[in-house]
């Protein structure tokens, strides 16, 4: 999968936690922890992603200062590896 020229792809300063749950005989992925920045306030922000709903996009407020962000996921074709880009809403 192709991203958009203008995304920004989690950097190396970005923590990345992947969760599994076992349920019986099976593992599944639970939400991934990323560790990034506000593209208003500039402060770090914990966000939770839902890797199993494929590529989205909705907003979401910042845990700091309440403004309003536009966040975009993408899944690679073999879904090993995921890009967020933030931006403010009005971006």
């Amino acid at each position: 999968m192709r991203c958009p020229p203008w995304f920004r792809q989690i950097d190396d300063a970005a923590t990345l936690h992947v969760t599994y749950k076992t349920y019986g005989d099976f593992t599944v992925q639970a939400l991934e922890e990323a560790n990034l920045v506000c593209p208003h306030c500039g402060e770090p922000i914990t966000l939770l992603l839902d890797l199993s709903g494929g590529a989205q996009s909705y907003t979401e407020d910042c845990q700091v200062c309440c403004q309003p962000i536009h966040v975009s996921l993408w899944i690679d074709d073999a879904g090993d590896d995921y890009h967020v880009d933030l931006r403010r809403e009005q971006d």
